[in-house]
This record gives structure tokens, sequence and C-alpha cells, in this order.
């Protein structure tokens, strides 16, 4: 059940069949850090079923640099979870919103479509376990965390997952000029419009004078592109009759089904043979995924030795940069894993420095990203099917030496990235948001947890 004023926007970019999906789509959000809670408040808003929370771990003071639901009041009081959960179900009255509480097992998790993690609370092992559950019961998993000045997004919807319809685009169609007769056909479109087909589209014809037989096939035809008016068919018309004249060639929603890799396999050897490589957020940045993705391995192996994240402090730095190095040299021994040539150091030191902290600016993009992928789970464009997103925003931290230590305020983990001065000068701030729509009340919203005046 929706309202279709409520989110008639989406109803424009998703279309009633997904919107109606969207709405019977239950989904349990682990962790309500600032990610958390980014993560809850979107997909409340966008109309899922049932959202429910979990995260019984007592709220700190630090934790209100990210979660916006959070009170000086719930710090060492509330467990996260019930301090939040009545302002979460108040954004939107069509959608469940209740504290989940018990182990993570088969018989919770069986009760959701999605489960959604943004923190490990125990370890990467348990983390392993809970992906196999969902794998095993066709639940999706989405593994996403903000470490600092940096994050990621690990996304696994099981062996076999249906995309319906990859992109979203209306169908597009083109004007025939020629096509050949061979094993696999090459067809021109006419020189006024460029098509813009891409590799792996399917399409049907129409209209067609001379090779008749396009126009009657039962299915439609895989392409891959040539050049900018020319597309090969991947289909034979060496007996097909010869083309004459006219025609239309269009585009078609064709499923397309994608094979997830589990999280246990997929943290040791991330790329997979279709893409080769993994997604790039930054071109500028050649290669940074890879070292992020071993820096990655070694923060998940220093919890599960520690039973906690690293902080900033030397001793923990140096042993996350061995780990790294050590599973990097061993992936390139016995060529069995993801490593990089020469493992930078400087990438890894910063990655474990910051791990312990949530700012708003990497929650609130994470947030939006992980959303948007819960939403794919109904078929409706294509998922991060190289399964693993990195990003991070080093080049944002001081260069020169500053004052990290903890005041005891709710700026605590914006101060460990960007120090006590950039903390001063933000809060001296003063900023006219013209616009209180969605993107002005979000940007508000982020102000006013960095602490501008």
């Amino acid at each position: 059940e929706y309202d279709e004023d409520l989110v008639s926007r989406q109803l424009g970019v998703y279309g009633k069949e997904t919107m109606g999906k969207l709405a019977s789509l239950s989904v349990l959000v682990v962790g309500l850090r600032g990610l958390g809670a980014e993560v809850a408040k979107n997909l409340i808003l966008a109309g899922c079923k049932r959202v429910d929370v979990m995260d019984s771990n007592v709220a700190q003071m630090r934790d209100l640099s990210a979660n916006f639901y959070l009170t000086p009041d719930d710090a060492g009081e509330e467990p996260r979870d019930q301090a939040c959960v009545s302002k979460l179900a108040e954004l939107n009255s069509f959608v469940e919103v209740e504290v989940a509480s018990g182990e993570l097992d088969k018989d919770l998790i069986d009760d959701y479509d999605v489960i959604v993690m943004t923190e490990i609370f125990d370890d990467i092992d348990d983390t392993i376990r809970i992906n196999q559950i969902c794998r095993d019961n066709n639940k999706g998993f989405i593994l996403t965390q903000c470490l600092g000045a940096y994050g990621y997004v690990f996304v696994d919807f099981g062996d076999e997952f249906e995309v319906k319809d990859k992109t979203g685009e209306e169908h597009k169609s083109f004007n025939i000029v020629g096509i050949t007769n061979d094993e696999e056909a090459e067809l021109t479109v006419h020189k006024g419009k460029i098509h813009n087909f891409s590799d792996g589209d399917y399409v049907v014809f129409r209209e067609i004078k001379g090779m008749d037989e396009l126009n009657e096939l039962d299915e439609p035809v895989k392409i891959s592109v040539i050049d900018s008016y020319t597309i090969r068919l991947h289909i034979d018309t060496t007996d097909f009759g010869k083309y004459k004249i006219d025609g239309i060639v269009q585009s078609v929603n064709h499923p397309e089904t994608i094979n997830f890799k589990s999280l246990e396999d997929s943290i040791k050897n991330p790329i997979n043979e279709k893409n080769g490589s993994l997604l790039m957020s930054d071109f500028s940045l050649f290669g940074r995924p890879e070292q992020l993705h071993v820096g990655l391995q070694a923060i998940y192996e220093f919890q599960l030795r520690h039973r906690k994240l690293p902080k900033n402090c030397r001793k923990h730095v140096h042993e996350v940069v061995e780990i790294a190095t050590k599973i990097n040299e061993d992936n390139k021994q016995n060529n069995n894993g993801l490593f990089v040539d020469e493992l930078d150091k400087s990438v890894i030191k910063l990655m474990s420095k910051f791990s312990r902290a949530q700012v708003t600016p990497m929650t609130s993009f994470f947030g939006g990203i992980v959303s948007q992928e819960v939403v794919k789970f109904t078929g409706k464009f294509t998922p991060i099917n190289n399964q693993w997103f990195h990003f991070d925003m080093f080049l944002s931290l001081p260069n020169e030496r500053v004052d990290r230590t903890p005041t005891g305020s709710r700026y605590d983990d914006q101060i460990a990235l960007f120090g006590k001065n950039f903390q001063k000068k933000i809060e001296t701030q003063k900023i006219f948001v013209i616009g209180a729509g969605a993107l002005g009340c979000e940007l508000m919203k982020s102000f006013a947890l960095m602490g501008l005046a």
C-alpha cells in the first residue's frame, strides 16, 4: 500500500510495477550509527512495506555527529535502535518500523527480503555466516561501512538474480538503411541520427521490406556495437531474404541473470571474469579500488584478532599495514586472490587511522547508494554486479599535523578526521540555502550535524 501523491516523483522513475514491488519489500537494517540511520530513513521515505532496525549498543555522544535522531540525553543511556525507532516511524505512516531483536539466524532472517548490515559488531566470520544464510534462503544481502574517510558497499543478491530492466530508460528506436546477409549480420541505421545502443542490448524489428524474417522473430535479438551507426546482430541471416528498404530497430527489455559470488569467496577474489576490474569512482586514481580492497581485508583481520576496529595510534596502524602487506604478498606468491604490484602504505594508514569515525558527508553519500541497491532487488536497474564499490575522500584530509584530541562532544568523529581548528572554523560559517525540497533539506541536515553556525 502506498500513497501515489506521496511517491509521485518515484513513480515517474520506477513505474507502478516496481513501486508495487517496493511497497511489499521487508528490509532489516543492522547498525544504527550515521550510516544505518541514513539507510533506514531513505528506505522508509521510499515506501518499503517494512523497515526494521537492529542495534542494541548504547548510543555515544560521538554518534550524534552523523545520526540525526539521537540526542544528548540518549548518550550513555538508550540503545541506538530504541532511541531512533519512533522518530523513524514518523517519516511514513504507510511503512511498518520496529526494533528487531535476537540472534541474526535463519528464523529472524526469514522475516525479511533484504538484510542491510551497516556495522560488523562481531567479526567478518560472523558476517560471512549471515551472508550464507541469506544466500541459502534467497534473501538479498548488502554489507556497507563508513570507516572514517573511506567507505564501501558489497552486494549479493544470490546465484541467479534476474534483472528485468537493466537501465530503466525508454526504449530506443532508429530507422534502418541496411542489413547484411551474414552469420552475424551488420545493421546500419540512418546517418541523420547516431544510435545509442550498448553492447548486450536486445532489439526487435518492424516494417522491414525484403528481410521480412526479422519482423517475424519470436524472440528479441542480442546485439553488439560496431560504431555510431552500425550494430552487429547475433543472429544468422545468411538464408534470409535480401534487405530492400525501410524498417525500424527498437530496443526492448530483456531479463538478464546475474550470478553473485558469496562474501566469503568475494573478499579474497573480488574481480569476476565478466567485469575484469573493481568499480572505479575516480579515474585519476587508477588502481585505488584494489589498494582499498587489500586494506579492507587487513581491517577485517585486525577486528577478528582484537574484536574492535583499529584506533589512531602507531601500534594499531603498524599492525594493519603489516597485515595488508602479508595478505598482498601471499596472494601474489600463490596467485589465489587479489593483489597489487606495489602496496600504497599511505592509503592503508589512512584507512586504519580513522576507521572508528563516521562523518555525515560519507554517511549521506553511502546511505543513498545503499538505499538504491535495495530498490534494485525488485529487478529494476542493474545492481553493482561486480559487487564491490570502494570510495575514499582522503584528499580532503589536512596534510599538516593537527590536534585531533577528543573533546567529549558530538563532533569528536569530525575532529578525528579534520582536527579542532577545522571544527572551530566550521562553527563560524554562515550558509544560506535556497530551496527546502528534498535536496535542500538533506543539505540543512548535513550542515546542522557538522555544526555550522
